[in-house]
């Protein structure tokens, strides 16, 4: 019943006391010297989003292309694109013309700068130009899709167009008109695919993948280019 009393002191288990902090890392920075010659200046830090200084030159004046006192289609535009390069601007209307435009903002558009694609009978819904900016896709509601040189000697020819579904082949017979019918919904989308090399069209709930062949671009005798016909073949379906 007596209280005990220790003579000696009793080493704590650690539980509250605060555990030791050890370096994981050293660094061996040498001598004062050493390391005073070692340094190196730090590279002077660049601001690249200085709101003070003008992306473009001040005397450059956007006098645009879009300040036409004439409109460009008699419709409302339904679909734009720019080319691969910039240099040209592709506007679809309802009207059912596609005109290309050079985008050049160094000076007002004159009639040379626009280019006037006719050669739908109904609205075009999709424009695609080609990787290197040379030739256009239209898609219409016509149930045609056309292919267009815009670049070279002829620009605005209509180098293919595309009526029905297995290929172009001119005199079929009444079997292979029945396998290879016209397209009977109105085309949506039309796009270049793989480096130009295919066509890949939309129809309904279809992709349609054509493989084409355009006749020679420098062949100079237009009746040898007309026997040349530019073709395409059915590759494959996505339903």
């Amino acid at each position: 019943d007596k209280p005990v009393t220790f003579h000696k002191k009793v080493k704590s288990s650690g539980y509250n006391s605060k555990p030791p902090t050890t370096k994981m890392f050293s660094w061996n920075r040498g001598s004062s010297a050493n390391s005073s010659s070692s340094k190196k200046p730090k590279p002077q830090e660049t601001n690249y989003f200085d709101v003070t200084k003008p992306l473009l030159p001040i005397s450059v004046v956007p006098n645009s292309l879009f300040t036409r006192t004439k409109p460009l289609h008699s419709g409302p535009v339904v679909c734009l694109r720019y080319s691969r390069n910039g240099s040209r601007l592709a506007s679809a209307s309802v009207d059912h013309t596609v005109s290309i435009l050079k985008m050049n903002t160094l000076h007002k558009a004159t009639t040379n700068d626009i280019l006037v694609l006719n050669g739908h009978s109904s609205l075009v819904n999709r424009v695609d130009w080609s990787s290197d900016s040379s030739m256009l896709l239209t898609a219409s509601n016509d149930k045609t899709v056309n292919l267009w040189k815009i670049t070279g000697n002829k620009p605005g020819e209509c180098l293919l167009t595309m009526k029905t579904i297995k290929n172009n082949k001119t005199n079929q017979t009444t079997e292979e008109q029945k396998v290879n019918p016209k397209f009977k919904d109105a085309m949506r989308n039309a796009m270049f695919y793989y480096r130009d090399k295919f066509i890949l069209l939309s129809q309904s709930a279809k992709l349609l993948l054509y493989r084409y062949q355009l006749t020679d671009p420098n062949m100079k005798d237009d009746i040898k280019r007309l026997h040349q016909k530019t073709t395409y073949k059915l590759h494959n379906t996505f339903n």
